[in-house]
This record gives C-alpha cells, structure tokens and sequence, in this order.
C-alpha cells in the first residue's frame, strides 16, 4: 500500500527536481518506508513505499522493465501475483523483486491493456510506456484504491490523494460549486467529481490513457450477473458462497507482515475473523473501537463475544469527545475531501496501528451486496406495495408532497414518514427510493439552505437523480439485486471506500477488504435476492452459508452501523463549541454558501431536542461543520497547514 504521484507534459519544461520531490513528500503517510522517484525530460515518477510484499529494497519502486522502457508506480496488493509470475516467467519474463508490483510490467508487455483482465486485487497505478510516449493507468475493480487526474496549463498530473495538488503552486485551486451541492445531498463528492474544479477521480473499472496530449478513458469490467442460470437449489448456493468466501480470505492473507482485522462484534467481521482463524497457524489480532457512551452505541461486549470464541490477540479502544476535539484537525486533513463518514475509520487504524499492525482485514462491502442496508428495505416493501401505491390517486400524491415540506425538521427525514411518502406514490421509481434512503439534504431543503449567489454558481447544475436511474436500468433481475447494483456504484466507492482509503493510509495501515473480492461480488450479483433478503431481514444466504461461524447471539443481533455517538458528542462542551464557531453568523457569512437564518434554525432544532439523533438532525449540523472546518485547513491556508 503506497501513495503515487506523476507529472508529465509534453510541451512544457517540468518544476525542479526539489520542488515535486517537496509535492511527494506530502504522501509520507501512505508509504514511510521509502520514496523514490523517476525523472526524465517531461516526465516526473514518486513513489512512497509502505512495505508489505518482498520487504527488500528490490522492492522499491518506481520500478521498470529489463531495458528501462516501461516504468511503474502501482499502490495496492496483486493477491494472484504468484501464479502470475510463475507464467510470465515461463514466457520468458525475467524479474528483479518478488514483489506484486513487478508482475504489471511484464503483463502490460505481454497483453498491453488488457492486463487488466488478469489481475485479482485491490491497485491503482500508472506506467510510463517510454517508446509510446505515453502514460496508462488504472483503477481497481470496485474502486478500493483512489486515483485522481487533471489535465490543465499543458501538464497531466495524477497522484493518491487530491492534497497534492494544493501542494502544486502554480495550478489554480478553486472549490467546485456543484461539488459542494452533492455533498450537501449525499454528504460526500460522488466521483468523477471531487471538491476541487478541474479536478477528476478516476471511475472505478476504468483505465486511462494520455498520450499526444490527449486523454482516452474507458470502462474495462463491468459488475454483471453471471451468463449462467442461478445455481439450481438454495443450499448449492450457500456451498458456493463458502467456498468462494473462504478462497478470498485465503488469497487476501498473501503478507510478508503479521495480519489482523476489524472486529466490530457484527456479522460481517465476525466472518472475516472466523475464517482467519481457520487459515491461520496464528492467532489473529483483532481490534474494536467503543465509546464513553454506553447505551445504544458501544458494541465491545459483543466484539468480546468473538474475540473469545476464536482466541484471538483481541484490543481494545475507548474514545471519548476528547479524543475527537483533539485530533479533529488532523482527521479533516487526512480526510482529504469532506466526508460524513470517515472518522470512525481513523480511529480504529490508529489503534491497529499503534498495536504494531500493518494490515488489516475488513467486513466492508458485506452489507452492499447481501442486502444489509435499510434502503434494500425500503425498495423491498415499496414493491410489495406497488399494487396498492397505483392506487393512488395522483391529486393525494400531490398534496403529500407539500404537505410533507411542513412537518417539523426533526421527523422529515424519519423512515416512518419516508414510508407514507412512498405508499402514497412520492417515490415511483428505484432510483428515486435509493435516494430517499440516502439523501442528507433533499432539494426543498437546500433551496432553503444555499443562498441566491450560490445557485447562480451552479449554472443550472442540480443533484439531479439522472445518474442514479441509470445505474437503476441494471438488467439483474430483482430489486434487492439493482439496489445492490446501486450500492456498489455509488455510496461504496465514493463514500466508504474513499473515506477508508484516506483514514486508514494516514496511519500508515493498508486495510483490506476480502467481501469485495471480484470473484466473490460476481456471484453474489447472480444470486437471487429472495435468498438474500427473506422475511425483512438481509444477508440470510451469507448467514446460512456460515452458520458453524457465526455465535447465535451475533446472528440474531440487531444490525447497527458501524458509527460514532455524533449525536450525543457535538452536545458536550468541546465539540458543541467548535460546531457554534463553525456555524456561527460570521463564520456563514463569510463563507458566503448558505442563509445564516435557515442554518441557525438546523443547529437550534438539534440543541433544544431531547433525542440526539432525531430525524438526522445531528448529522446535517456535522456536514455543516465538517464543509467549514475543511475550507479552512485546504482553502484558507493551505499554503502553511500540515499535519
């Protein structure tokens, strides 16, 4: 797991050597062990090496061909690179490390950019083709791994993470409008965008080609139900799905350092850690976050559960708001862009990290494809319903929606109330469901919100749920399955990849995701979504498969995300402080984005609730915070920030 950082232009002479060794240094937290870097007359590759794989220094990249034509920087884990070496070497293919990485070079000279289509990890990278004289890069399958791109003032530039190019003094950086209207709806930039203009986030499954000053991308796989008919009994299936399940966590353990996991005391890390423990000669290191606050949040006791039914090396880590006020600015820095999601995920690596931990497994993607989200529930009654919603006569659907404009803020966004909506026909299509269920800040509400200037910035532009009817026209059969397709192309890769990615790599720890296997994900999107989602419940296939792993209590727990107690927290002095300095009239006007009026009515709502987590309230006032405190660390004075 490393950071990656390349500058190229055709035309124009390229920054000294000093100067873009400075921009790579700013990635030292993805990869402490070594930087290196590759120049030539207009092109610059840096590499920051976290090792993981051949702890050599023939491991050490950029790393080339045999005659220095091809040259690599690659961040991620090959997990079938053995068995790729093996046949390259049969072909003649000579090799200087016994790194993963150095498989990509010798299969971009055997297959060009169809190599793609023989790798089975987690990466994104870019080569320098030096007789081409021009640059490929890539990004992984589901999008695990971050890349993004610019192409402007006659330089292409790619990099790990967008805080590079605030470090680049001579690109304009300047926040993108209509990035911020999404991450208002969505509480996260939904890629290509990002938060900066002129600023891309490769797509995941896609590779890109600049040469001759031109910039080619394309889609190399796309998430499909398999051609075959679904396997012929439900019980084949769950053997399937085992075998399957236990292959990925087999091949996902390939280290040369100790290996640990996540454990959250739910299912998902439950599976992961039990079939570690069933691979390993080891016992595994497990670690969990819980908090000060108690009831309805901390999970310890049943992380402690499976801790003990699997002997693991298990730790602990109680935060309190303290620990949030004290290193809220050097999260948001390592956050990269703002996120509604991410801290969780920084302070767990930490702890892994700080244990003496490099790598580490995670659950995630677990409840994106077997079901395990509220808005599969919600998608799922609606249809149930349907021969009741189309009943309705259009006028009561009318006089819903204005009406529903008027109910007080705290139960505007409550399930109950999003349930009548669609019973009554408010949401007739999946991607309008999908939304509902994972909107912050609807269009009525941020009509309110954004002040008259700044829509005029947006030039028309609205959160338009164009893109999500698109990945709604997924020809997979069943709605649990479309949801699943929407899930994994959208709020996975944009919200909780991305914000892992960030999180963990600023502890320097590569975490892994074995449920997002592609082999895995293929199949799971060819299983019907009646053996998923059964009886109002998720994941029932995956539970099936696993049984003899899973404790009873885990299994029949009531699932809870995998969060901080926000709602309680930003009550408490500190974080209550740093909310009324960052929402405060000076602080909004300043900014100029938003009617001081309508944001002091969210922040007064939330305070004077007695529920800390009433209709949601909490995290709009978090987006909020977390908008101006971002502004502030990159915009403000990102000449002199650092952490």
């Amino acid at each position: 797991m490393c950071g990656i950082f390349g500058i190229y232009s055709q035309n124009q002479e390229l920054p000294q050597d000093e100067y873009l060794i400075k921009a790579a240094k700013v990635l030292t937290h993805r990869g402490p062990d070594h930087l290196g870097w590759h120049k030539e007359k207009n092109l610059f590759l840096a590499h920051n090496r976290l090792k993981i794989i051949d702890l050599t220094e023939a491991g050490n990249q950029p790393l080339s061909n045999e005659d220095g034509t091809i040259w690599l920087v690659f961040n991620g884990e090959i997990y079938n690179y053995r068995q790729l070496q093996k046949e390259l070497k049969l072909d003649g293919h000579k090799f200087s490390s016994c790194s993963d990485s150095e498989v990509i070079i010798h299969l971009y000279e055997k297959y060009g950019k169809n190599c793609l289509n023989r790798l089975r990890g987690m990466y994104a990278f870019a080569i320098w083709d030096k007789k081409k004289q021009s640059i490929f890069a890539a990004r992984d399958h589901l999008g695990i791994k971050p890349l993004y791109y610019t192409y402007q003032r006659d330089y292409f530039i790619l990099t790990s993470e967008i805080k590079v190019f605030t470090s680049l003094k001579f690109l304009p950086i300047k926040l993108d409008i209509q990035a911020v209207y999404d991450y208002l709806t969505f509480g996260a930039v939904p890629a290509p965008q990002t938060i900066l203009e002129n600023l891309k986030s490769l797509l995941p499954a896609h590779l890109l080609e600049f040469k001759d000053n031109r910039l080619s991308i394309q889609r190399y796989w796309q998430i499909k139900p398999s051609g075959s008919k679904p396997l012929s009994s439900r019980h084949r299936c769950s053997n399937e799905l085992r075998r399957l399940l236990e292959e990925a966590i087999s091949t996902h353990m390939v280290s040369d350092l100790p290996v640990g996991a996540f454990l959250s005391g739910g299912i998902d890390s439950t599976i992961i850690v039990g079939l570690m423990s069933q691979l390993s000669q080891e016992s595994v290191r497990t670690f969990t976050v819980g908090y000060d606050v108690k009831e309805g949040f901390d999970e310890t006791s049943f992380a402690r559960l499976v801790a003990d039914r699997f002997s693991t090396n298990h730790t602990e880590v109680i935060l309190t708001e303290n620990d949030i006020f004290t290193q809220l600015g050097k999260a948001i820095w390592h956050m990269d862009q703002p996120s509604h999601d991410a801290l969780n995920s920084y302070f767990v690596s930490q702890a892994a990290k700080q244990a003496g931990l490099t790598v580490a497994f995670s659950g995630l993607g677990a409840d994106e494809i077997f079901a395990g989200y509220s808005s599969f529930k919600f998608a799922k009654l609606l249809e149930d319903i349907s021969w009741l919603t189309k009943r309705v006569p259009r006028s009561v659907t009318s006089a819903w929606r204005q009406l529903q404009k008027f109910l007080p803020l705290q139960f505007q966004h409550q399930w109950f109330w999003k349930g009548v909506s669609g019973a009554l026909g408010c949401y007739p299509k999946l991607s309008q469901q999908y939304h509902q269920a994972k909107l912050f800040f609807g269009e009525s509400e941020k009509i309110k919100l954004c002040r008259r200037d700044f829509f005029t910035q947006l030039n028309g532009y609205y959160s338009s749920e164009s893109r999500l009817d698109r990945l709604a026209d997924f020809d997979g059969g069943d709605v649990i399955n479309k949801v699943s397709y929407l899930e994994l192309n959208s709020y996975l890769p944009y919200t909780l990849l991305r914000d892992t990615d960030a999180m963990s790599m600023a502890n320097s720890l590569e975490v892994r995701v074995p449920f997002l296997d592609r082999k895995v994900v293929e199949f799971s999107i060819s299983i019907p979504g009646a053996y998923k989602y059964s009886q109002s419940s998720g994941k029932s296939i995956l539970i099936e498969s696993l049984k003899d792993i899973i404790p009873t209590e885990i299994a029949n727990r009531r699932k809870r995300g995998f969060s901080f107690p926000l709602g309680v927290w930003l009550k408490r002095k500190a974080l209550k402080e740093i909310v009324g300095d960052c929402l405060s009239k000076r602080a909004i006007e300043n900014r100029g984005f938003f009617n001081y009026k309508t944001v002091e009515k969210y922040r007064n709502s939330f305070y004077r609730s007695d529920n800390s987590h009433a209709g949601q309230l909490y995290m709009k006032i978090w987006l909020l915070t977390v908008l101006e405190l971002w502004n502030r660390i990159y915009l403000d004075s990102h000449d002199s920030i650092s952490f």
